[in-house]
C-alpha cells in the first residue's frame, strides 16, 4: 500500500461555507435512555451563561437577548404548557381509552441554533443576519410561539439560540415539522416510512432557511454529507495518517534515546568529577 500512494500528495477537502441551523426537542426532565443528559432548564442556564452550566466556555460572556424574553422565562412558559396537556392512552385492563397527565419527559419546547462560519466577525453583516433570521423565525413559527432569541459571541462561531413553545391549545407537532410529518403518515406506518417522512420534513426546514436567509448572505445549502472522500481518497488519507503516526512515534523514540544518552553522559561526568576530587584530596591531605 505504501508504494501505491508514495508519489501522491495528501487529499485536501475544500472548506465549505454552508449554513447551519439545527432544532432539537427538550423536556422538563431528561427522557429515559437519551444520550444527551440535558433538560430545558440546563439548556436555558447554559445559554444565559449561568456559572456551573458553561464550563466548556473558556471566557464566558453574558449573552444579548435580541428578541423576546429571557430563556429562563421561556422555560416557565414551557413548563406551564406541559402541565396543562393530557395524553390519551389505551388502558388494557379495562379495555378503555383514558386521559393521563402529560409526562415530564415528553418534549415541551423546541430549542434551535443558527450559526455562521468562523470567519465571520461581529459587525454590520452579522447584525443584518440576526435581524433576517429573527424575521424568518417569527414568520415561520409565529410571534406567540417564538419566545426568545439570544446572541452568543464567546465561542468559535457566532450563533443564535432560539426557544419555541406551543400555545396552550396546541400540540407539540405544531412547532416541530418532523414530528408533524410522522403524525401525518400515521404511527401504524413502518419505521422506514416514518424515518423517511421525518428526514424529508427536516430537510425542507433547511431549504426554507436557505431561501429566506442563507442565500442572501452567501451561505450554501450543503447537505450533512458534504466534502466526503472518495474511496481512493480515503485509502490515500489512511496512508498519510499512518505515515504521520510512524513519524511521530520515531520522533518520540529518538527523543527518549537522546535523553538517555545525555543522562548517561552527565552521569559519567559526575563520576569523573568525584574521582578527581578524591585524588586531589589525597594529594593535598595525605594521611
Amino acid at each position: 500500500m505504501a508504494t501505491q500512494w508514495q508519489h501522491l500528495t495528501e487529499p485536501q477537502l475544500e472548506p465549505g461555507h454552508g449554513q447551519f441551523i439545527r432544532v432539537e426537542k427538550f423536556a422538563v426532565k431528561v427522557p429515559r435512555g437519551k444520550s444527551c443528559p440535558s433538560n430545558i432548564h440546563q439548556v436555558a442556564n447554559e445559554a444565559m451563561r449561568t456559572p456551573g452550566f458553561c464550563d466548556h466556555i473558556r471566557l464566558p460572556v453574558p449573552p444579548r437577548i435580541i428578541y423576546g424574553v429571557n430563556p429562563l422565562d421561556a422555560v416557565k412558559v414551557a413548563e406551564s404548557w406541559s402541565k396543562r396537556q393530557t395524553a390519551t392512552v389505551f388502558h388494557k385492563p379495562t379495555q378503555t381509552v383514558i386521559c393521563r397527565k402529560f409526562r415530564h419527559d415528553k418534549a415541551c419546547a423546541v430549542v434551535g441554533v443558527i450559526s455562521v462560519p468562523p470567519e465571520w466577525a461581529s459587525g454590520e453583516m452579522w447584525t443584518n443576519f440576526c435581524q433576517t433570521s429573527v424575521a424568518w423565525l417569527s414568520d415561520k413559527y409565529g410571534s406567540e410561539r417564538l419566545l426568545s432569541v439570544v446572541e452568543h459571541l464567546d465561542e468559535h462561531c457566532l450563533h443564535l439560540h432560539f426557544w419555541i413553545v406551543p400555545r396552550v391549545d396546541e400540540t407539540f407537532s405544531t412547532i416541530h415539522q418532523g414530528v408533524k410529518a410522522i403524525e401525518d403518515v400515521g404511527l401504524n406506518a413502518t419505521r422506514g416510512v416514518r424515518e423517511a417522512a421525518y428526514k424529508k420534513a427536516m430537510s425542507s426546514l433547511q431549504d426554507e432557511f436557505h431561501d429566506r436567509v442563507g442565500k442572501f448572505f452567501g451561505l450554501e445549502r450543503l447537505s450533512v454529507g458534504r466534502n466526503r472522500y472518495t474511496r481512493a481518497q480515503w485509502h490515500q488519507k489512511c496512508f498519510f495518517d499512518k505515515q504521520r503516526e510512524i513519524e511521530v512515534q520515531k520522533r518520540i523514540e529518538d527523543a527518549v534515546a537522546r535523553a538517555l544518552e545525555e543522562r548517561d553522559l552527565l552521569g559519567n561526568i559526575f563520576v569523573d568529577s568525584d574521582m578527581g576530587s578524591q585524588f586531589n584530596c589525597a594529594v593535598l591531605y595525605p594521611r
